[in-house]
């Protein structure tokens, strides 16, 4: 089953910095996989016509994770929270 009219959109950009760690939050590791990679296995059963995940903190290395999964990255420059994201 196909879903031509979804779109997902996964926000990445942020720093985590509550975790008090020099990685991006969503290049931690859970379950043998980095977090974003986690949430785009998630979405596959949705079939979407596109997945962006838009970038921002460490944009190189969450990029270089996402693109072999077929998303498009999109850079937030400047990183002004989420709302911006969206824009």
């Amino acid at each position: 089953m196909s879903n031509n009219d979804l779109a997902i959109v996964i926000l990445a950009a942020g720093k985590g910095t509550r975790l008090k760690s020099s990685l991006a939050k969503v290049l931690h590791r859970a379950g043998g996989r980095t977090l974003v990679e986690q949430l785009m296995r998630a979405c596959e059963p949705l079939k979407a016509r596109e997945k962006v995940v838009v970038v921002g903190h460490q944009a190189e290395r969450v990029a270089a994770v996402v693109q072999p999964l077929t998303a498009l990255t999109v850079l937030q420059q400047p990183q002004n929270g989420t709302g911006h994201a969206m824009q």
